[in-house]
Parts: C-alpha cells; structure tokens; sequence
C-alpha cells in the first residue's frame, strides 16, 4: 500500500511523462530508492523526506510540450520563486516539495533559469 507522497510521486511523474518533461529528468535523493524496490527482490525503501529532487544533466536547449508549473497545475502544485536565491519549487497542498538541481558551471552561477521547462535550476558542485 502506498503513502500520500507515494501516490503523489506516481502522480508527479505520469504529468511529466505526459508533457514531454520526464526524458529530460533523473529522480535522485532518497526518493529514487522508492524504484529500488522494482529492481531489487525484498527492497523496502524508507524514505522520510517530503521533497523530491530532479537532476537535469544536461541544460542546454531544454524544452518541452510544457513547462513544468502548467504539468503541475492540475495536481494544485504552487510554483515558489525564492526571493533571495530565485531558486524555483513546487509544493503541494500536503507539504510535498519539488526541487531541481543541476551540475555547478564554470560561471558558478548558484541558480539558472531554464527557459524551456519554466525553472530556476539550483547548481551544486557535488552531484
């Protein structure tokens, strides 16, 4: 039997799958352990986090059907734009967060607006 968060991930990633997002995506934190258990015999994953984390590996010339604030739209998402970082996430009513992330560049630039997806990437150095 599956959690709220569970179902919301199956949620989450049937709205990206459906506009063209998911290709572009890797789920990574303690959430991707949540797939282990399709892979490994007996795996029981303890996730206790209530945010996922999406690695984009590649940034450049992203797009999609639509951008990630319209997939998440009917799921009642909120696109928050943090005013100091102007890092993007998305919460659900329940609390669930979705967060982006992408590999540090050379302008070491902390954050990076994909045009294409509607986001703002936070870049971390140790991906």
């Amino acid at each position: 039997m599956r959690n709220n968060y569970e179902n919301e991930l199956v949620e989450i990633i049937s709205a990206f799958h459906k506009n063209g997002i998911l290709d572009k995506l890797i789920v990574i934190g303690s959430w991707a352990t949540y797939f282990y258990k399709y892979i490994f015999e007996n795996f029981q994953p303890t996730i206790r986090t209530t945010d996922l984390d999406f690695y984009l590996p590649e940034i450049k010339s992203m797009t999609a059907k639509e951008k990630v604030g319209t997939a998440l739209q009917p799921l009642n998402y909120d696109h928050v734009i943090d005013t100091l970082t102007n890092k993007s996430r998305f919460i659900s009513p329940q609390g669930f967060e979705i967060e982006f992330l992408t590999k540090l560049r050379r302008d070491n630039h902390s954050v990076i607006r994909i045009d294409g997806l509607g986001v703002y990437v936070e870049t971390l150095s140790n991906l």
